[in-house]
Parts: structure tokens; C-alpha cells; sequence
């Protein structure tokens, strides 16, 4: 460990101080499709791939739920693991702040932790007296029973303070979601992006104001001012309200503020933004969301690529690569993917894993095939005869193609480089598979491979795929491996 002294922080030698807030953990227990997920993210950027209902989007949406900048948000059962509201969620987050003022308006003391490079960990008070910790904090949010949030400040002696809206508006947060139709960030909308990004707290009053002196009632046709006048007198006779007359009024979950929004000028006509094509609306909505957060914390995208041409997909991601924000994406496009350089890149497998995908092998393998990576399970092969011949053991199992049912799979071009890249993938975290024959070397490292993937990894005894196939045939049966498509 060494201490940067223009930050008068512990830092990890080989690590940059970047003065930006940082989510250092995430934990998450039983919220929607994740039962039970821990994971230290790249403190920069995090790009995660797999396969469709694996739970990328869930990890992305506990995020952007525990910094959200309001309270706003309504749970339901399909929020909870198994739809089991009586067993709470809970998702909790080590973070760092480089200015601790951002706590000094809770009305209680938050305590900090210490970050040791795996979890927050008590500071010893001699330490907190010498000035020497890394001030790190536990953030959580719950959903109760009861179907309600609490949001918490996690202190070292297990006792909570609430994590207030004007700490998670202060960090603030960027998030576009998948859903090409929403667009609140474009309209007036309380905690809207474009809300933030005016600032003008009055304007909605003054908007009510202007439009409550319209005399709408004048606008009516006789008819309608004979139908109102049938019901004013209804009304009267049964005691109720009367001298009815039509106005503007609000009502729940709708403003006359909501109805204002940005208009872009188009072959000379001006035309509200959200109705343009769907990667101006993308890239448009997350330049309103950047401008209206100026100190944003934490960027969530989902599906980055939703909507964009290939050169604005390589636009949008070399612009959020060298913002310096942590940077959170999900995608299921190989030319994003092919465009990473230097990021954190994770796959989230079939079991609700998140595995870590580093080294030059998993580097080539991402190269050669993209796409193994964007599956719900991948089977790593061996070579051309390994794939072949589990395509069509799969294609019997499953009654069909099985990337139907999100399953792939790849050639790893030889056995010694599916020895590396099966190695590589083990030591990130992930869960693949393996199809490999056994050719008298590294019977050690294989061995080990074994023992941590288990059923995972099936490998011939000895030999390859096809002496271990051919011995099990008669000499007049072997015409029919190559004629035969039910053999």
C-alpha cells in the first residue's frame, strides 16, 4: 500500500487515484431473477454480456434503484425472487466518496470503512485518529415485506442511518434504459432530466398560472354548454357542487408541465425530440442526461447499441470510454464488443455468475467469435470435429437447434488452446463448458481444470473424439458414420 498525498488516501500500488465516485462492491440477494450475486466492478468501465434472461438487466436496474434520484418508484411481486415478497431483497454497494461533505447533511454522523481491495472492513481508531483511512461507505436499499424501499447508510457497527434523496441526487446518476418509447427525459417532468436541467423551481407555477387564464368554458359549442348546464342543475338538486364551468386541472401522475418538452428544428418546422428516429432519441437523451448531471457518480446503459448505426455505436462508446465516469452497459452486439479496448468485460452465465473475461486467449476467442459470448450457455471445443459432433448431440437433446435455446457452440482451435482459454475463463469467475479430447500432455493442469469445473468439462479418458467413437463400432458399421445423419 502507498498514500497519495495530494488525496491523503491508501491506495494499491499499480492503482490510480481518479477523484470520482466509485461503486468499489455491489451485492445483491433475492431481487427479481438474482438470488445471490457479489461482484467488484472496474472502477472505470464495465461492459456485460451473456445470454437473454440471464439477469444483466437486473444488475443494471439494482443500480440505478439504489441511486435513484427519488423515492418514486412502486415495487410489485415480480420485484422479489420468486415473486416471495415475505423474504426481503436487499441490494448493498461498498462505495467510495471522494468528498465526504456530500454525508455532512445527514443529521447523524455516517462512520466510514476501510477498503482492503475485497470488502469494507472496520478502521482501527488509532487510524481514524491519524487521518490514514480510505474512506469508504455501505450504501443499501430494501424492499421490505410490506413492499416498501428503505434506503440505508450501513455503519461499522451494523446500525443504519437513511441514505437521504439530496445524497443520491448529489451523486447523481445517468440512465437509459432498453425502452425506446420512454421519453420523460425529453418533457418537464418532476425529476426528469430536462427538470434537473433547468433548474428553475418556479416554472411550473408560472405555467399554471398563464394557462389557468385561458377561458376555456368560451371555447364550448352550444351543445356542449347545454350538456354541462343539464348536469350543473342535476348536481344542484342532489346538494352537490354547482355553476360548473370546464378549466385546466392537473391530476395524479400528470402535470401541465409534463406536456412541455424540447422541440428540434427539422426542414424548418419544429418538432418535439421524441419523435425523431430511435438513435437520435438514444444519443440525444443521454446528452440531456449528461448536461442536467454534472457531477454524475455512475452511468447505466442498457443495451447500448438499441437503436444505433454501427459508427454511432463506436461514437457513443469511445465518448463514454473516456468520460472517467464508472460506466455500467449491457449489450448483445459483437461490433461493440470487437470496439473495447482496456475495459472491464464480464459475462453473466446461465447460473447468475458474473465472470470476468482477461488475457490475451479469451481476447483471440472474442475475436474469432463474438457471438459464443452473447449466448445463454457456451460450450468451449475443442476444434471443428469436437463442435460438430455436440452440435448434434444437442440438436437430439433439444429437439432442435440449440441456439434456439440460447446454447453455442465455439471451436477453441486446438487442445492446447482450449486448455488456455478453459483456464482463463475458470480463473475470471466464469461458468462455460468443455469438449476436449486428452492427448498425453499437461495431465496436471487438466486435473485441476477438472476439479473446478467438474460435470462441466467432459474430456476422453485417453485419446481423441474419434478413436473413442470408432471403437465403439463394428468395421461393417463404419460406412454409416459418414452416411448415416441418426448415427
Amino acid at each position: 500500500m502507498v498514500i497519495d498525498k495530494d488525496n491523503a488516501v491508501y491506495v494499491a500500488e499499480g492503482e490510480s487515484v481518479a477523484d470520482f465516485f466509485r461503486v468499489k462492491k455491489l451485492t445483491i440477494s433475492n431481487f427479481r431473477g438474482i438470488t445471490s450475486l457479489s461482484w467488484k466492478p472496474n472502477p472505470k468501465f464495465n461492459v456485460i454480456v451473456g445470454g437473454g434472461d440471464n439477469g444483466k438487466t437486473t444488475v443494471l436496474d439494482a443500480l440505478a434503484l439504489l441511486f435513484s434520484p427519488s423515492n418514486a418508484f412502486v415495487l410489485s411481486e415480480s420485484d422479489y425472487w420468486l415473486n416471495n415478497t415475505e423474504q426481503e431483497f436487499c441490494i448493498e454497494a461498498v462505495v467510495y466518496l471522494p468528498d465526504t461533505e456530500l454525508l455532512s447533511s445527514q443529521s447523524k454522523f455516517n462512520w466510514p470503512w476501510e477498503w482492503d481491495g475485497n470488502d469494507a472492513l472496520l478502521i482501527p481508531y488509532s487510524e481514524q485518529e491519524e487521518g490514514f483511512q480510505r474512506p469508504v461507505y455501505k450504501f443499501r436499499v430494501r424492499g421490505t415485506s410490506e413492499l416498501e424501499l428503505i434506503w440505508e447508510i450501513v455503519q461499522p457497527d451494523d446500525t443504519v442511518n437513511h441514505l437521504s434523496v439530496g445524497i443520491r441526487r448529489q451523486i447523481g446518476i445517468v440512465k437509459l434504459s432498453s425502452d425506446e418509447s420512454n421519453d420523460k427525459d425529453f418533457r418537464l417532468v418532476y425529476g426528469s432530466s430536462l427538470d434537473k436541467l433547468i433548474g428553475d423551481n418556479a416554472l411550473r407555477a408560472r405555467i399554471a398560472q398563464q394557462v389557468s387564464e385561458i377561458n376555456i368554458q368560451d371555447t364550448l359549442n352550444e351543445k356542449g354548454r347545454a350538456a354541462l348546464g343539464v348536469l350543473d342543475k342535476s348536481m344542484g338538486n342532489e346538494a352537490l357542487p354547482s355553476n360548473l364551468k370546464l378549466g385546466l386541472t392537473g391530476g395524479k401522475g400528470l402535470s401541465i408541465a409534463s406536456l412541455i418538452g424540447i422541440l428540434a428544428n427539422k426542414h424548418d418546422v419544429s418538432l418535439p425530440l421524441s419523435r425523431w428516429g430511435a438513435g437520435t432519441r438514444r444519443m440525444s437523451a443521454l446528452e440531456v442526461s449528461y448536461a442536467s448531471e454534472k457531477n454524475a457518480g455512475i452511468v447505466v446503459i442498457d443495451e447500448v447499441e438499441k437503436g444505433l448505426e454501427p459508427y454511432r455505436q463506436k461514437k457513443l462508446m469511445l465518448k463514454l470510454q473516456e468520460d472517467g465516469v464508472q460506466t455500467f452497459v449491457t449489450t448483445h452486439s459483437p461490433f461493440v464488443i470487437n470496439s473495447l479496448k482496456n475495459v472491464g468485460l464480464w459475462h453473466m452465465g446461465f447460473d447468475g455468475k458474473l465472470g470476468e473475461l482477461v488475457g490475451d486467449k479469451i481476447q483471440n476467442q472474442l475475436q474469432h467469435d463474438p457471438e459464443a459470448f452473447l449466448s445463454k450457455s457456451v460450450v468451449i471445443a475443442e476444434g471443428d470435429t469436437e463442435v460438430g459432433f455436440m452440435s448434434f448431440l444437442l440438436r437430439r437433446a433439444f429437439g432442435g437447434d440449440p441456439m434456439d435455446y440460447g446454447v453455442r457452440v465455439t471451436s477453441a482451435r486446438g487442445n492446447d488452446h482450449a486448455l488456455d482459454l478453459l483456464e482463463a475463463l475458470a480463473a475470471g469467475g466464469s461458468t462455460f463448458s468443455g469438449f476436449v479430447d486428452y492427448e498425453g500432455r499437461c495431465r496436471g493442469r487438466w486435473d485441476i481444470l477438472k476439479f473446478s469445473m467438474g460435470d462441466y468439462l467432459l474430456q476422453w479418458g485417453e485419446g481423441c473424439l474419434e478413436e473413442n467413437v470408432i471403437a465403439e463400432y463394428e468395421a461393417n458399421q463404419l460406412e454409416s458414420l459418414l452416411v448415416d445423419d441418426d448415427v
